[in-house]
C-alpha cells in the first residue's frame, strides 16, 4: 500500500495489496471512493466506422456490467456503430451507471 492511501484510507486499512491477499484491500463498508484507488475499471469502446479502430472516451466504471449497460445505451443513440465491447483498465473509476444515467463519482 503507497503511503498516498494509507494517508487517504486511514487506520482501517490492510497493509497488503489485492496481488499479495487475492482479496480486497478492505473491509466493512468504507466507501465507493476510497475503493477505487486499488480497484482497476472498466471501459467502454465502440468501433463507429469502418476503419475497424476500437474508439472510447473518458468514462471509467467499477463494474464490467455498467460499462456494458453504458455502451449499450451509447449504441442505441448512435448510428454508426459497428461494435461494442468493454475492457479493463488500470485508471481510477470516475462514474457510476445508475438507473440508465451517468452518476459523476468524486
Amino acid at each position: 500500500m503507497t503511503l498516498r492511501e494509507r494517508l487517504v484510507l486511514g487506520p482501517n486499512s490492510i497493509d497488503t495489496t489485492p496481488e499479495q491477499s487475492g482479496v480486497s484491500v478492505f473491509i466493512g463498508a468504507k466507501s465507493f471512493k476510497q475503493r477505487r484507488l486499488t480497484m482497476k475499471s472498466w471501459k467502454p469502446e465502440v468501433i463507429a466506422d469502418s476503419s475497424g479502430k476500437w474508439c472510447g472516451n473518458a468514462l471509467r466504471f467499477a463494474t464490467k456490467e455498467e460499462a456494458e449497460a453504458n455502451v449499450k445505451a451509447l449504441a442505441w443513440r448512435w448510428f454508426s456503430v459497428i461494435d461494442t465491447r468493454v475492457v479493463e483498465s488500470d485508471d481510477p473509476v470516475n462514474y457510476r451507471w445508475v438507473d440508465g444515467r451517468l452518476v459523476a463519482v468524486d
